[in-house]
């Protein structure tokens, strides 16, 4: 995620076609908005606000929004605008436990003042080639991975945006996704702001089934140079083991789903952070793996 406009036009039909009367009343009303209306540039006002016991936090705003199928190979959708940001919070903007700004803010170090109020912008736009079957993004913006909405242990929506340069190939039973973000590193101590970090992704799922679903996926982050050898698929662990040393950050996991009678489903991710073959096949426990189980059972 997120998807472009030429896959939700195609979910939308299968839902237009196969859902039931709520469903297929829904379905229409949002390709309608697709479809029917491809360029669409509006302006909204936005407020964003909370208390807490480390202080107060509050973004007033306007957003400013393209969003349409240009071409029906070419989509875009994106978000830009100004914000007043008011904030006590003691560190700067660190926010309580829990809390999770909507709009990701460019702070520069050298805000407008207008009283207690510091101006920011915010954007984030994604541009899409392609059909639903094949298609390429490209964009900054928050990115998730995982068949859980709202949350994923992979890569969650919840993290601030980035550069995406993705790549994916929608099949009947199967699906392959190639993912590159361009991140922004910090030292240790949260000071000072660096490029040339890089997370990338493979993964490959297969709907072995009516009822369930299975996939494999893999991530590394680096950084400081820019490696050509992780654009190629299903490459990437191995060429940093093998040809590397293991001098960058890997991740390696597994994901699925099944759907049970009475529309139940349930989703599966487990995700491992250096895990050595080595290690597994002598059977050597002496090690410090760490795991990340993800489940959840939802009904819809």
């Amino acid at each position: 995620r997120p998807y472009p406009h030429q896959v939700l036009i195609n979910l939308l039909g299968q839902v237009e076609n196969r859902g039931n009367s709520e469903a297929r009343k829904s379905a229409r009303s949002f390709l309608a908005k697709l479809v029917n209306k491809p360029q669409v540039f509006g302006v909204a006002p936005y407020q964003e606000s909370f208390i807490s016991k480390a202080g107060h936090y509050s973004g007033t705003g306007v957003d400013f929004t393209a969003d349409g199928l240009l071409k029906p190979w070419l989509s875009i959708s994106a978000r830009g605008g100004g914000l007043l940001e008011s904030n006590s919070l003691i560190s700067e903007d660190v926010l309580p436990y829990g809390v999770r700004l909507e709009r990701d803010m460019y702070h520069h170090g050298d805000e407008a003042k207008i009283g207690n109020f510091e101006a920011n912008p915010a954007l984030v736009s994604i541009v899409a080639f392609g059909t639903e079957e094949f298609y390429f993004q490209t964009g900054f913006n928050r990115t998730a991975f995982g068949p859980f909405p709202g949350d994923s242990v992979v890569v969650s929506e919840d993290a601030p945006h980035a550069g995406h340069f993705s790549f994916t190939w929608n099949g009947e039973t199967a699906n392959f996704t190639k993912l590159l973000l361009a991140l922004t590193a910090q030292r240790n101590s949260g000071t000072g702001v660096y490029n040339q970090k890089y997370l990338s992704l493979t993964s490959l799922d297969w709907q072995f089934a009516p009822w369930g679903q299975i996939g494999y996926v893999g991530s590394i982050v680096y950084g400081g140079y820019l490696d050509p050898v992780y654009f190629i698929p299903l490459t990437d662990l191995m060429y940093m083991t093998l040809l590397q040393g293991d001098k960058s950050n890997s991740h390696i996991g597994f994901y699925g789903s099944l759907y049970l009678p009475a529309y139940l489903t349930w989703d599966l991710i487990f995700y491992a952070d250096d895990l050595h073959f080595n290690d597994i096949v002598t059977f050597n426990w002496n090690t410090r793996w760490k795991f990340v189980l993800q489940s959840a059972l939802s009904w819809s």
